[in-house]
C-alpha cells in the first residue's frame, strides 16, 4: 500500500536538502473541535535502539540478502490474492500497539492469525526522543513498479520490501505477494539508533533491495542523538549480515541518481568541510569513489546554503551559493551527462526552494524565489530563460507549489501565520494571482489539487461553540467552488506516473471526507470516498466510533486509515489500524485495535 508520499520513492529526491532537520513524516488534519488531529509519523515504529534484539527461530532467510534472521516469524509466506481489479501486488506493513510486524493482504477478509501475518514481534516502543534534533523512525518502507525504460511509465507501483531497526540491528522483510516474508538482516551493525532523514529515502526502484538507509549511530558518549553523534552509516539494504556499511563523517545527505530503468547509478552527497563549507561530492552505486564536483560557501545562519528539488528522475535541481559567491544560483545537475549546468538563475533572496514543493511538468519547471514565483524550461542550459510567472505581496512565503493541468498553485504563509492559497496560469507572465481562500492563523489546509483543475481545502472556520472544519472544493481559476460541513480527512493516489523522468508527483484518485460533529470530541467519523477528478462521491466506506480523528491514505483503490480511538474506560485514546476499498461501500475494516499506538509503515 503506497501512502501519499509515495513520491519520495520515485524520484531521485523530493524537497529534501543538505540538512539533518527534516520534515515531518506524519499526516495530520485539523478536527473540528479545536485538538490538533495530530500523532506521530505514521510510518515510524519507532524506539530505543537498546531494545533487545531478537533471539526466536525463524524458517530459510528471504532472497533480499544476508543469513541472519530477526527471528519470531510466523509465516514464511503469505496465501494474498493478487485478484480484484486494481489489487496491490504488495502487502500492506504496520506495527501493532503490541509491538509487532504485520503484512495485511487488502484484497483478503481479515482474519485474526491468518490475515494480517505476524513476521516479526518485540519491536521497539514507539519514537525514540530525539530532543527535536534529528527526524528518525524506526521502519520504512521501498516500492517498486513495472517500469517502461522508454518512456519512463511507470505501473502497478506498491510496497515490495519493508526496512526496520530492532535491537540495534536492520532487518528487511519482502512484503510482496508469494514470496518469503522472513526477517533478514541487512549489514553487521548493532549498534543502529534509527533511519536518518526517512522522508528523503535513497530508493533504488528496479529492485528495492538496492536501496540504502541513512543510520543514525551513537557517538563516543554511547547515546543516541546526542552532539557527538557526527558520523553517519550508509547501509544497501541487500548487504550481508557479516558486511559493514560506509561511515561518513559530517554528512549531509544524498541524492540518489537514478537511471531510466529507476535503478540507483550514483550518488551525489553533501559533506560538512571543518572550515564550515560543503562539499558536494558524485560517489559511485556503492558509495564510494568521491568526487568533489562543487564547494558550497559556510554558512553564516545556521543553515547550509544548498537546497536541492527533483524533476522527476533525470534531472535534479540545485539552489546554491558557491564558496565565494555573494547570493545563491540556481544548478541543475542532468543525470545522463553526469555533470552540473552552468548558473541558471540568481536568487534575490534567502528564501530558496529547498524547503517547499518545487515541482515540474514536461516543460518547465517551477521554483520560488521569495515572492517571485517563475518558472524555466527543462531544456535551458545558460542563465536568462526564467519567466516571472507572479510576484507575491511583500512579506508572504511559499510553503509549497502544486501543479494543475493549466495553472500553478501555491500555499503561502505571511510573517504572522496567515495562509492563504493562490493559483496563478503556467503561461503567465508577471500576472496577478487569483486567490482560492485567505484567513488568518493558518486556518487553511490544502489536503490535493487534481490535475483537472479541482483543489480539495480544509477551512477551520472559528465560531461561538469552537471551530469548525469547512470541505472546501475550489476550481484553479475560482470559477465556482463548493462548501460542506465536513472535512477531508486524506486521498488515495495512483499506481502508475506517465513518465517518472518528468514528474514524481501521484495524482490523486479520491479524497477521504467525513461529517462534523462539534457536540463531543470523541464521536463517530463515517468515512467517504471522493472521486477527485469531479467530486462525486465514489462509495460510503463505514463507519469508525468513539473517534477523536481519522487519517487515510493509500493507492490504487485501498486506503490505510489511522484513528484515534478510546476503548473502553481507558480516557487515553491510541491509533488503531483500519482498511477499506474505495470501490466497495462500507467496506472499512479493523486491522488492529490493541492498546497501544497502531501504525502502517509508508511514508
Amino acid at each position: 500500500m503506497a501512502q501519499s508520499s509515495m513520491r519520495t520513492v520515485l524520484a531521485a529526491v523530493l524537497l529534501s536538502t543538505f540538512a539533518l532537520a527534516a520534515c515531518s513524516g506524519g499526516h495530520d488534519s485539523p478536527t473540528s473541535t479545536g485538538s490538533s488531529g495530530s500523532s506521530s509519523s505514521g510510518s515510524s515504529s519507532s524506539g530505543a535502539a537498546s531494545s533487545s534484539s531478537s533471539g526466536g527461530t525463524s524458517s530459510s532467510s528471504s532472497s533480499s540478502g544476508g543469513s541472519s534472521s530477526g527471528g519470531s516469524s510466523s509465516s514464511g509466506s503469505s496465501s494474498g490474492s493478487s485478484s480484484g481489479g486494481s489489487a496491490a501486488s504488495g502487502l500492506i506493513p504496520l506495527v501493532t500497539g503490541d509491538f509487532k510486524l504485520e503484512l495485511l493482504d487488502p484484497v483478503a477478509a481479515i482474519v485474526s492469525g491468518t490475515n494480517p501475518i505476524v513476521v516479526d514481534s518485540g519491536l521497539p516502543n514507539q519514537r525514540p526522543n530525539t530532543g527535536g534534533s534529528v527526524n528518525v523512525s524506526l521502519s520504512t518502507s521501498f516500492a517498486t513498479g513495472t517500469i517502461n525504460s522508454s518512456t519512463g511509465a511507470i505501473s502497478n507501483i506498491h510496497i515490495a520490501l519493508v526496512a526496520y531497526i530492532k535491537g540495534g540491528k536492520i532487518f528487511t522483510v519482502d512484503s510482496t505477494v508469494g514470496h518469503s516474508h522472513t526477517p533478514v538482516q541487512a549489514s553487521s551493525v548493532s549498534n543502529a539508533c534509527g533511519f536518518r532523514a526517512d522522508d528523503k529515502k535513497l530508493s533504488d526502484l528496479a529492485n528495492p533491495a538496492n536501496s540504502w538507509v541513512e543510520v543514525s549511530q551513537p557517538g563516543p558518549d554511547s547515546t543516541c542523538y546526542t552532539s557527538d553523534d557526527t558520523s553517519t552509516l550508509l547501509v544497501k539494504l541487500s548487504t550481508s549480515a557479516n558486511s559493514g556499511g560506509v561511515i561518513i563523517a559530517n554528512f549531509k545527505g544524498a541524492v540518489p541518481l537514478s537511471g531510466d530503468t529507476g535503478a540507483i547509478i550514483g550518488f551525489l552527497d553533501g559533506e560538512k568541510n571543518t572550515d564550515g563549507t560543503i562539499a558536494i561530492n558524485h560517489r559511485d552505486p556503492s558509495f564510494a569513489n568521491p568526487t568533489l564536483l562543487k564547494t558550497v560557501a559556510a554558512s553564516t545562519t545556521g543553515d547550509d546554503n544548498v537546497s536541492v528539488a527533483s524533476a522527476g528522475i533525470s534531472l535534479v535541481y540545485f539552489a546554491m551559493q558557491l564558496n565565494g559567491d555573494t547570493a545563491a544560483r540556481l544548478y541543475r545537475y542532468d543525470v545522463a551527462e553526469g555533470a552540473f549546468s552552468p548558473a541558471l538563475y540568481s536568487y534575490t533572496s534567502s528564501g530558496k526552494f529547498g524547503d517547499n514543493g518545487s515541482p515540474a511538468d514536461a516543460s518547465n519547471f517551477y521554483f520560488a524565489d521569495g515572492v517571485l514565483v517563475q518558472k524555466i524550461p527543462r531544456s535551458a542550459t545558460t542563465a536568462g530563460n526564467t519567466t516571472l510567472l507572479t510576484t507575491l505581496v511583500a512579506g508572504q512565503q511559499v510553503q509549497n507549489l502544486y501543479l494543475t493541468n493549466t495553472r500553478v498553485v501555491g500555499q503561502l504563509l505571511d510573517s504572522v501565520g496567515n495562509v492563504s492559497i493562490f493559483t496563478v496560469p503556467k503561461s503567465a507572465t508577471n500576472a496577478g494571482q487569483t486567490e482560492l481562500v485567505s484567513q488568518s492563523m493558518q486556518t487553511n489546509f490544502l489536503q490535493a489539487v487534481d490535475p483537472s483543475g479541482l483543489i480539495y481545502i480544509n477551512e477551520i472556520v472559528p465560531g461561538p461553540g469552537g471551530a469548525t472544519s469547512i470541505a472546501l472544493v475550489a476550481h484553479d481559476d475560482a470559477a465556482g467552488s463548493t462548501t460542506v460541513n465536513e472535512q477531508w480527512t486524506g486521498k488515495v493516489d495512483g499506481t502508475s506516473l506517465a513518465d517518472a523522468r518528468i514528474s514524481t508527483d501521484m495524482a490523486p484518485i479520491a479524497v477521504l471526507r467525513e461529517p462534523i460533529d462539534t457536540s463531543a470530541q470523541f464521536q463517530t467519523h463515517t468515512l467517504s470516498a471522493i472521486n477527485s477528478a469531479t467530486g462525486a462521491v465514489i462509495n460510503t466506506l463505514g463507519p469508525i466510533t468513539n473517534t477523536e480523528f481519522a487519517l487515510g491514505f493509500g493507492s490504487g483503490r485501498y486506503v490505510s486509515v489511522r484513528a484515534a480511538s478510546r476503548h473502553g474506560s481507558n480516557p487515553s485514546p491510541d491509533n488503531d489500524v483500519y482498511v477499506a476499498d474505495i470501490q466497495t461501500a462500507n467496506s472499512l475494516e479493523a486491522v488492529s485495535t490493541v492498546d497501544g499506538n497502531d501504525t502502517y509503515i509508508g511514508n
